[in-house]
């Protein structure tokens, strides 16, 4: 009970001060809009770079909660140099803005920094990539019509084969589902959908 009043009196204090993401050293390499090429340094590379689709719905700071719950701070401190694309909050612009924009502009660009950048940095030409969610399905994508802009790829829950997709493989077939139309109505996808998707 009593540390059970403890942590209450904790929490009560004023726990968005006390619990602040993404603190891990990084740098702001490149802009595009709103997305940012972030890069967090290593003292010494101990292997490739990597490269971090992160998804357009989440903040990059879920792959930097904490400091002991970090992917990002985990693999630096193992020598490992990452950059990592944010693509920031999208609004009301960016309703418009066709898929082919976002794997072929903004993260080509960004791969293309980054590389750039590590070549720079840390001598050769190799540099890994990690796709999280759909930022793994852009990245699976974009690395499919530009195979040599990374030397391997790996995916963590992100949505490839649309045809096992239960409910959701509906709305990948044009003729079942009228995606056009709902685009054309609403503009950006409503969150509330989105949320019921997942959830499908």
């Amino acid at each position: 009970m009593q540390a059970a009043l403890r942590v209450g009196r904790y929490l009560a204090t004023d726990p968005v001060s006390r619990v602040r993401s993404g603190q891990t050293p990084h740098a702001v390499l490149h802009r595009q809009g709103s997305a940012r090429l972030l890069h967090f340094p290593v003292e010494q590379a101990l292997a490739p770079p990597v490269f971090v689709s992160m998804p357009l719905i989440n903040t990059w700071t879920v792959f930097d909660l904490l400091p002991e719950r970090s992917v990002v701070g985990a693999l630096v401190a193992a020598g490992v140099p990452v950059y990592l694309l944010d693509w920031g909050r999208p609004g009301a612009h960016d309703s418009r803005v066709p898929l082919a924009r976002y794997v072929d502009g903004s993260l080509g660009r960004a791969l293309s920094r980054a590389k750039r950048h590590a070549a720079e940095t840390f001598g050769g030409d190799t540099l890994d990539a990690l796709g999280y969610c759909v930022g793994g399905t852009f990245l699976a994508a974009h690395l499919a019509r530009h195979p040599g802009s990374a030397r391997r790829m790996a995916l963590l829950a992100s949505p490839i084969d649309f045809h096992a997709s239960g409910r959701l493989a509906t709305w990948a077939h044009p003729d079942r589902f009228p995606l056009d139309a709902v685009i054309d109505g609403l503009g950006n996808f409503p969150g509330a959908l989105m949320q019921a998707s997942f959830a499908w």
